[in-house]
């Protein structure tokens, strides 16, 4: 099979992951007849890093920097600067399945699909990594995602020409979210190929979950506004009732309460048998953090803030 495609990704102090990232993208079966790399201004060595790799590296590289970019401006810069008429959308610090971007590329031909995606799982580098991967990503199965993601897609040129490029104007992340979603919306083709297999680097750390949580959490806000925040509370509270609950068995107030706590408690205890102990705090964690994010940056929340294409066009 020849197909034709340019593979797009953006870097930011990228020194230590991007040389392993572009050694992945070399020993895929069909190789991409273009890398643009957009850097969004990386105050380490990735540029140069970049440059000498391209000297030795059969791929050829095209790199765009010089100035600061987000994330969204970054893939947008990267897209504006490809020829092939089918765009991989990429993200260092992923590493995919040998012949990801050929399966890809296979069921878009296939299928006739604009865009094509696969399930996701998670790196297992580190305890932590183990513990979120069970949580979010499905364990080792990994899990499919109701819309694809700028972890690992392949997007026909004409989709963007059509849907326009991706909405700068998030305060970290989320452009792929509303991006995606705004295809499915618009009736673009997407399609799934489920032996395709892309290996996202999650969280190492309770810090970078952290750290992630409240990116997400003020992305979707910008998104989705009180919706987000509807749906966080709904979850909040059916977590602290539990707490709630056996706060009132503790303390003897009503026998009601003490049965009902002991009944949860052996609900959690089997949870827990059925989860690592860092899983377990990470579950129950996650609902706080995103109601607490949501308060500190409820600035979010404001009309000029939210995801606005008729404002901002993203053409």
């Amino acid at each position: 099979m020849v197909f034709d495609y340019t593979l797009v990704c953006t870097t930011y102090n990228d020194s230590d992951s991007i040389i392993p990232f572009l050694k992945n993208i070399e020993k895929q079966t069909r190789l991409p007849s273009e890398v643009v790399i957009a850097d969004g201004g990386s105050k380490d060595d990735t540029v140069k890093i970049i440059k000498d790799y391209n000297d030795k590296s059969e791929l050829k590289i095209k790199l765009v920097y010089g100035k600061r970019l987000n994330i969204a401006q970054g893939y947008n810069e990267a897209i504006k600067n490809t020829e092939a008429e089918v765009i991989a959308v990429a993200g260092v610090g992923n590493f995919y399945s040998t012949d990801f971007f050929e399966k890809l590329y296979s069921t878009m031909s296939e299928t006739g699909a604009e865009i094509v995606y696969s399930p996701i799982s998670g790196q297992e580098n580190t305890d932590f990594q183990t513990a979120y991967n069970s949580i979010f990503l499905g364990g080792k199965n990994g899990l499919t995602f109701s819309c694809p993601s700028n972890h690992g897609s392949l997007v026909k040129k004409s989709v963007f020409e059509k849907m326009g490029l991706f909405y700068e104007n998030f305060w970290y992340a989320g452009e792929d979210s509303e991006f995606y979603q705004r295809c499915q919306k618009a009736g673009i083709k997407i399609a799934l190929n489920n032996e395709a297999r892309v290996f996202w680097d999650t969280p190492h750390t309770w810090k970078e979950f952290l750290r992630q949580r409240e990116v997400y959490t003020v992305g979707g806000m910008q998104r989705l506004g009180y919706t987000l925040l509807r749906q966080s509370l709904t979850s909040f509270m059916k977590v602290f009732a539990v707490f709630f609950i056996i706060l009132l068995a503790l303390f003897k107030l009503w026998i009601l309460f003490g049965i009902s706590a002991i009944l949860y408690a052996a609900y959690l205890i089997k949870a827990a048998c059925t989860s690592t102990a860092l899983s377990f705090l990470i579950k129950i964690t996650t609902p706080f953090l995103s109601v607490y994010y949501i308060l500190k940056n409820f600035r979010f929340m404001k009309t000029k803030y939210r995801v606005d294409l008729e404002k901002y066009p993203v053409k």
